[in-house]
């Protein structure tokens, strides 16, 4: 136990000094954007140092330090997403919230179970506190489905996309994103409930956090990879590292995005995603098919009955017109500028 005690007073010691650092860091991004509002870039670099300081901050167990960066982070979030303008009022609460983890941080260094009074700035962050998140639908600039090829467009089922993340508002986030698509939704707050889900229901595609409680996104990824080796996979955190990163892609990832992710660049890797595992299907059927119509050939040549053969005919005919539009589906994927309407 005493072992235990000194091992979590070295992690809170040295996330104290991190946080400090990438408070001082989102600080000077602050000045700069109140020069260049419209500085998307520095925007992101805020919401990463935040998303970081809270992010670690649960693991060091400050639980009501985590919640308030949790509120600064949905300001940022908003912003990063474009559904709240930036202005100076705006700037001034984010130097207000950046100023309290700050101080909070201060008080810690002294004191881990030392709470902060943030009522004050807590009600500010309300004021633009919303429900709302950028709606998917009927932006044709972005170019989601309806440049996708008609020979996927034609399918009546929707494609099923499991969402894994530990932050319910990120999840919600990315429904709102796809919304308007022929998609549905499953949604797990760790790798351990991800697996319940994939136990009942198996998706086209999956988008996992890296770090969440339980179960880490690389984890989750390792148990995946043995049973759906064939699921695009897409990794969207704003931690990771060089390793983090070829660790996934040794392991199959699709696509890895850092948040906050903008809304055309997680679209653009869901509608590829898609596109992969669609035209790996109809590969897996084609080939299907080409054995089924070596098969049926063998029974037209050594039939000696006029009806079985004909019977074998007629059946090699669907088999060749099935071949034709698997082979047309998975050229118009991957090379449609090869066909001519």
């Amino acid at each position: 136990m005493k072992r235990q005690s000194e091992f979590d007073d070295k992690l809170r010691a040295d996330y104290v000094q991190e946080a400090k650092e990438l408070l001082a860091d989102a600080e000077s991004c602050c000045l700069l954007l109140e020069k260049d509002q419209g500085n998307r870039d520095l925007t992101d670099r805020i919401f990463r140092m935040i998303h970081t300081v809270k992010g670690i901050g649960s693991l060091a167990a400050f639980d009501s330090f985590t919640r308030f960066a949790h509120k600064f982070e949905g300001l940022l979030s908003q912003i990063c997403a474009g559904t709240l303008a930036i202005n100076s009022a705006i700037i001034e609460l984010m130097f207000e919230a950046n100023d309290v983890l700050r101080d909070w941080l201060n008080a810690l260094e002294q004191d881990y179970s030392q709470e902060w009074d943030t009522s004050a700035t807590v009600s500010k962050l309300a004021l633009y506190a919303t429900s709302q998140s950028p709606k998917a639908a009927a932006d044709k600039s972005l170019g989601f489905f309806d440049d996708l090829p008609a020979s996927l467009i034609r399918e009546t089922r929707r494609f099923a996309v499991l969402l894994v993340d530990d932050d319910a508002d990120i999840l919600e986030l990315y429904e709102n994103y796809l919304e308007g698509m022929p998609i549905s939704t499953l949604r797990a707050l760790d790798g351990r409930e991800a697996l319940a889900i994939l136990n009942k229901q198996v998706p086209d595609l999956m988008v996992f956090d890296l770090r969440m409680p339980n179960m880490g996104g690389i984890e989750l990824l390792g148990y995946v990879r043995k049973k759906f080796p064939d699921i695009p996979v897409i990794f969207v955190s704003g931690f990771s590292d060089r390793a983090d990163i070829i660790s996934m892609l040794n392991m199959g990832a699709f696509a890895f995005l850092n948040k906050p992710v903008k809304r055309e660049q997680f679209l653009n890797e869901v509608r590829n995603g898609l596109r992969d595992r669609t035209t790996r299907q109809n590969v897996l059927k084609l080939t299907q098919l080409n054995f089924m119509a070596f098969l049926t050939l063998a029974k037209i040549s050594h039939s000696r009955d006029p009806a079985q053969k004909s019977e074998n005919e007629a059946k090699m005919k669907s088999i060749l017109d099935d071949i034709v539009v698997l082979q047309n589906s998975i050229l118009e994927v991957k090379f449609s500028d090869l066909l001519v309407d």
